[in-house]
């Protein structure tokens, strides 16, 4: 997202701020991610969404970070549950672990967790899918697969084409 943001981004302070994104080993400070959540909601069009706004912001935060990391991405304003469904996604798209029948339990339930902002729903249920359907365990998890499609189904042509961005900007960025 940072790719699209940057070109866009006329002021010079406001690209200096941008910048703070591609800080490495050092966690936000407090103001940052106010300071580019702003930006976020100024230069992109989606900027009525803060969800969809914050689930942005951390795609651009998540390469190169781990769970213990975690704690450097919590001034999103993002809780745990929110923080566990990224790297559980970036982790799938990445192809770290095999998807078991338990693991896959776990991703339908944080997908279908209606405490978790959408855009973020959205993001696991579809790049689990997706990692589901092509893994060697295709016929045991064949229920999560279904739970999933219904999931994604239910929420409508609309939901899903808004959100979807997200899958690619992960892949992209995630994978190993």
């Amino acid at each position: 997202m940072i790719e699209q943001l940057l070109p866009t981004i006329k002021d010079p302070a406001d690209y200096i701020a941008a910048l703070s994104l591609f800080k490495v080993d050092v966690p936000l400070t407090k103001e940052e991610p106010e300071r580019l959540l702003a930006l976020y909601a100024k230069y992109r069009p989606e900027a009525e969404d803060p969800d969809y706004l914050k689930i942005c912001l951390a795609v651009d935060l998540l390469p190169g970070r781990d769970r213990e990391d975690a704690a450097g991405l919590a001034a999103l304003g993002l809780d745990e549950r929110s923080l566990e469904a990224m790297f559980t996604t970036k982790e799938v798209v990445a192809g770290r672990e095999d998807l078991t029948e338990e693991r896959a339990a776990h991703i339908v339930a944080q997908a279908t967790d209606e405490t978790l902002p959408m855009p973020l729903r959205v993001l696991v249920a579809r790049t689990a899918l997706d990692g589901m359907t092509a893994s060697r365990n295709y016929v045991a998890l064949r229920q999560h697969i279904a739970a999933l499609a219904a999931f994604l189904s239910g929420i409508g042509a609309g939901t899903l084409d808004r959100y979807t961005t997200l899958v690619g900007e992960v892949r992209m960025k995630c994978r190993r």
